[in-house]
């Protein structure tokens, strides 16, 4: 009988400690991220710099225990796998995209790698969002900073882009856009962060009229955030859709790192004889 209570006893520990099959979170369950509240980034230096912050993610059950192996998905406006923009994720030691599915492990807790830069006058801010099933949490995240490398003008070449295409079929194709950051005398200003957007602009070749890749050529959300190269420079690659009929037009934006110096470029395709 002592044998059957022990075993009996070690069951229900199992059962609501760390265990969990798989999938989403059940119902009832609640998301917590550690720091709930982070302290905003201050930041007036002239330099760009890059700093890691960890995040400890934990899935708990309605009775108040972790659920371990449980789906989760993990999300912030400007994370981008790319050692250029404003964040950038990591799982494990890996870039990933935003947002990105992974799990937490037997104890129900995910450790996320958020790494982000600050200075040069670089202002954002977003909520970092955690979903499993019903639940979610989200925690509010900052940067601000009035660096005194504060860009004059933004530059993008070509100024507009217009594709006529008649045909009946439907092509996927790739042009370039060249984006510079100048001070006030029109010289390049380097490493200078900016914010890139476009309506039609999606991470997905199969529904979107236009997919933004970013400098290592990896699939972006818009807007997405960059920082141009040493010569002020930044090359945008954009894939867009034309021919089928298809017929749109309308203004990419760079938005500087400070919020307070934009440009547009129109883009567009339409249906007329090229």
């Amino acid at each position: 009988m002592k044998i059957f209570v022990v075993a009996l006893l070690l069951l229900m520990i199992f059962a609501v400690s760390g265990c969990g099959n798989g999938g989403p979170a059940p119902d009832g369950s609640a998301i917590t991220v550690e720091p709930a509240a982070p302290t905003p980034v201050a930041d007036n230096s002239d330099n760009i710099t890059t700093h890691t912050q960890s995040f400890t993610i934990s899935v708990i059950n309605s009775s108040g225990f972790s659920v371990g192996n449980t789906d989760i998905t993990v999300s912030f406006p400007y994370a981008a796998p790319d050692n250029s923009s404003y964040v950038q994720f990591y799982d494990g030691n890996t870039p990933v995209n935003s947002p990105f599915n992974t799990k937490t492990n037997g104890d129900g807790i995910y450790t996320l790698r958020f790494d982000y830069k600050s200075g040069s006058g670089l202002n954002y801010a977003g909520d970092l969002q955690v979903t499993s099933g019903p639940a979610s949490a989200s925690v509010p995240f900052s940067v601000t900073g009035t660096g005194s490398s504060t860009i004059s003008s933004i530059q993008i070449t070509p100024p507009s882009f217009l594709r006529h295409d008649n045909s009946t079929t439907i092509t996927t194709r790739t042009t370039y856009l060249y984006i510079v950051t100048q001070n006030a005398t029109g010289g390049p200003m380097a490493n200078q962060g900016i914010i890139i957007s476009y309506p039609y602009a999606v991470p997905d070749n199969g529904t979107g009229y236009v997919q933004f890749y970013n400098k290592d050529n990896v699939s972006v959300n818009s807007p997405f955030t960059a920082v141009t190269d040493n010569s002020g420079l930044y090359t945008l690659r954009v894939d867009y859709r034309s021919g089928g009929g298809l017929s749109y037009s309308e203004d990419l934006q760079v938005v500087s790192g400070s919020g307070t110096l934009s440009n547009t470029a129109t883009f567009g395709v339409d249906t007329a004889a090229p």
